[in-house]
Parts: structure tokens; C-alpha cells; sequence
């Protein structure tokens, strides 16, 4: 399906644990972003929306790290399995979560995104407007491992626990 809904349900896939899938968890009925909530509990990947966004990430004290990706681009499916590893590594610490920019195209103008894959880091302990003025680009390397690392660096020292 070519519509927001399919988009969000490819992504869901997309990050989904492979080698802990199993069909124990039930179907993924419920209301609002189904595909959404199935990545968020499997502590892997939270599916954002301009619907979503505020209450999720600006509106959370927890630190986020956002990949404002586009279905088609090579690069954001190369960082797709990375990407999954971090944050199921970090999924006590560090929310990860994306946003499909050709979907949810009056969000990412707002963060100033034009290209793809594009990381941003939202901080902890901040909520609002003072979290939406305190965004980071991450500009480094896309691998499991560097996207633990730089999320770990820019926790406050009382959140980091033990990798």
C-alpha cells in the first residue's frame, strides 16, 4: 500500500527484532497507529508522526534520537538494521524513534532536513520548546556500536547505567 498507514507499517517491519520474532504478542489491533505502538513494544523503534511527534518526544523528559528517513533511500535501508540494534541496546536509556519525512512532510522542514537519512538527538530533561531549541545533528558514524556511544555521551551522567 502506498499510503501513510502502509508506509507505517513497512517501517514497523522494517525494525522489527528478527531473531526475536514471534507471533506470542498477538495481532497488532488497536487504535490510533497500530504499527506505531508494535515497534514501540517491542522496545525497538517508536514509528513518529506530526501527529505524534509533540506528545512523544518534545513533551518526554527521556532523551530521543530521531532518524528522519524516506522509504526509497539506499542509505536509510543500510542504516535500518544498525539502527534497530541501537535501539534495542539503549531502549532503557535512549528512545529511539523515525519519522518517514515524505510522509510527514510538514515535520521535518521544521528540523531543517533535507537529505536522507538524517539523525537528530533530542536531549533529557528538558520538555517543550526548550527541548525543540536544544536539538543536536548526529554527523558521525552509522553503525550500532557509534549510535550507542553517542547517545550514552549526551545523557546526563545520573541517567547512564551499564551497557
Amino acid at each position: 500500500r502506498r499510503d501513510v498507514e502502509g508506509l507505517h507499517q513497512l517501517r514497523a517491519l522494517r525494525f522489527a527484532d528478527k531473531p526475536k520474532a514471534d507471533s506470542s504478542s498477538g495481532s497488532g489491533s488497536g487504535s490510533g497507529s497500530g504499527s506505531a505502538k508494535a515497534a514501540g513494544d517491542a522496545g525497538v523503534n517508536e514509528v513518529l508522526t506530526a501527529a505524534n511527534f509533540e506528545k512523544k518526544v518534545l513533551q518526554s523528559k527521556q532523551p530521543w534520537m530521531v532518524e528522519f528517513y524516506a522509504p526509497w533511500c539506499g542509505h536509510c535501508k543500510t542504516l535500518a538494521p544498525e539502527w534497530a540494534k541501537a535501539s534495542a541496546a539503549m531502549k532503557n536509556m535512549v528512545k529511539f524513534g523515525a519519522v518517514d519525512a515524505t510522509a510527514e512532510q510538514q515535520l521535518a522542514p521544521q528540523y531543517g532536513i533535507k537529505g536522507y537519512p538524517t539523525i537528530k538527538y533530542f536531549p533529557a530533561g528538558v520538555t517543550g520548546k526548550a527541548k525543540k531549541d536544544k536539538v543536536a545533528d548526529y554527523q558521525s558514524s552509522r553503525t550500532s556500536a557509534d549510535l550507542q556511544k553517542h547517545a550514552v555521551s549526551l545523557l546526563s551522567s545520573k541517567l547512564v547505567k551499564t551497557l
